[in-house]
């Protein structure tokens, strides 16, 4: 049976032992575990990025993240800048653990369905606005430098925002889907209950492999069995 997300976070509310083994296997595997801004500074020929995408900075992400700093892990959350999520206590943990902490935007959704707005250029003005008001309320708290987009589709893709504003305009060094750093590397993604493996291209287009695992273990198995990527992003 396979039980919804929010009842397995009930069952099992500590990190996943087979995850943190994972990591250890990669650091044991001279796999240098860096995060955005690190890769950015430094220009590895091999590393692993690990993010962790936040709706809601509640006490059981903040356990990941303790549990993380205690076996000497530094990775990137993309989180959301809404209202209810700014808790600066907990942002200024993730900072003291050092810990990346990135924005995950999702401005033209959220505008699309808040405002009625009468043609598309006060659709984007808006939605810029509401990236600024947001990532200065993540500002308020800590540093943030980075930005993921959240709840992209089809019909309504959240990076558009840059094709009309520059992310010099609002201080931002890099989003991680559309910066070219971020390209020609293998990305392992949680898709539902699945870990499944995509190639980034040169391009930035994202291709599916067809490769998928049912846990960190059997991840952790085909490394083993075949060998780690030298650029590597884990999306989980």
């Amino acid at each position: 049976m396979i039980f919804p997300a929010w009842l397995r976070s009930l069952l099992n509310p500590g990190p996943d032992k087979q995850y943190l083994e994972l990591l250890e296997y990669l650091r044991a595997h001279q796999t240098p575990i860096l995060r955005v801004n690190d890769i950015c500074r430094l220009k590895p020929r091999r590393f692993c990025m690990i993010i962790h995408r936040v709706d809601r900075l509640n006490n059981r992400i903040l356990g990941l993240a303790t549990t993380e700093h205690r076996q000497g892990f530094k990775i990137t959350y993309f989180v959301r800048s809404t209202d209810h999520q700014i808790d600066k206590p907990k942002l200024l943990k993730l900072k003291h653990y050092e810990h990346e902490v990135g924005y995950y935007y999702e401005n033209i959704s959220y505008v699309s369905k808040a405002y009625k707005c009468s043609n598309f250029h006060e659709l984007i003005t808006k939605a810029h606005l509401n990236f600024e008001n947001n990532i200065t309320k993540l500002r308020e708290a800590i540093p943030v430098f980075f930005i993921m987009a959240r709840n992209s589709t089809p019909e309504i893709d959240n990076h558009d925002l840059w094709k009309h504003f520059t992310l010099r305009e609002v201080d931002v060094r890099a989003d991680i889907e559309l910066d070219s750093r971020f390209h020609d590397l293998i990305l392992i993604k949680r898709v539902k209950t699945r870990l499944v493996q995509f190639y980034i291209d040169n391009t930035g287009t994202v291709i599916g492999s067809g490769n998928r695992f049912r846990s960190f273990g059997e991840l952790m198995t085909a490394f083993k069995d075949h060998e780690i990527p030298d650029r590597l992003i884990l999306d989980c």
